[in-house]
């Protein structure tokens, strides 16, 4: 599968078990950032308890949120250069945006996933 991203190609045919296990840790922490029990919870409690729950939620969310920019760098630079590309961050962070990482990194492994499912069924 190619990708133009900015202008330049990326021909991305292989895609490792390591892809897999950490698109599974970067869906599970999105699971995590979109779950409100907490918020919810926080408007059940006085006032001065539930700014303390919301505080400590902004705090978990903003470590989360840094936390998948880092497994989704760490996806595309293992999908690139098991593909024989050279990662270069510099041009990733200064010149793309995290739709073009995340066009590139979910369609690789949902094809992937299809591919495996496809040979399966033969």
């Amino acid at each position: 599968m190619t990708f133009d991203i900015r202008g330049k190609q990326f021909a991305i045919d292989f895609v490792s078990n390591y892809c897999h296990l950490k698109y599974s840790e970067l869906i599970d922490l999105s699971v995590k950032i979109g779950d409100d029990s907490e918020i919810e919870r926080a408007k059940a409690l006085p006032p001065e308890e539930g700014v303390m729950v919301l505080k400590d939620v902004i705090k978990t969310r903003r470590e989360m949120s840094r936390t998948i920019t880092a497994i989704r760098s760490e996806i595309l630079r293992e999908l690139l250069e098991t593909n024989s590309i050279a990662y270069d961050e510099s041009w990733w962070m200064h010149k793309t945006s995290a739709d073009d990482i995340n066009e590139i990194v979910v369609e690789s492994i949902k094809k992937d996933t299809a591919n495996v499912r496809a040979s399966k069924k033969k």
